[in-house]
């Protein structure tokens, strides 16, 4: 990620903390989008990253136009409400880190009908 205005970033908030957010909020996306081939490539080709501080995901989305058609979403998975929001723009704030590790990781989450 870049410092400045971004146009495929999203805020993915949970409700409550759960020991696996990235699977919680791969689930909403599918259900959501209700078109397991987009959003299976959606999930599989966008990268998520969780803010152990807050809880928030972060999916940086591999189309821009999904973080537009995606805000203010909210959906239950299970007793835990996710809410998406587009981030607009990323700026650095003095004695952040910028250290991170890039793991690459498939989950294979159900599509709910």
């Amino acid at each position: 990620m870049t410092v400045g205005e971004q146009s495929r970033l999203m805020a993915v908030w949970l409700s409550s903390p759960t020991a696996d957010p990235v699977s919680i909020v791969a689930c909403a996306l599918k259900y959501i989008e209700r078109k397991p081939i987009t959003m299976r490539t959606m999930v599989n080709d966008s990268k998520l990253c969780v803010d152990d501080h807050d809880g928030i995901v972060f999916v940086l989305a591999h189309l821009d136009r999904l973080p537009f058609q995606l805000r203010k979403w909210r959906i239950s998975v299970g007793d835990i409400v996710v809410s998406v929001y587009p981030v607009k723009s990323i700026v650095q704030r003095t004695g952040s880190s910028r250290a991170f590790v890039d793991i690459p990781i498939r989950i294979k989450v159900p599509f709910f009908s």
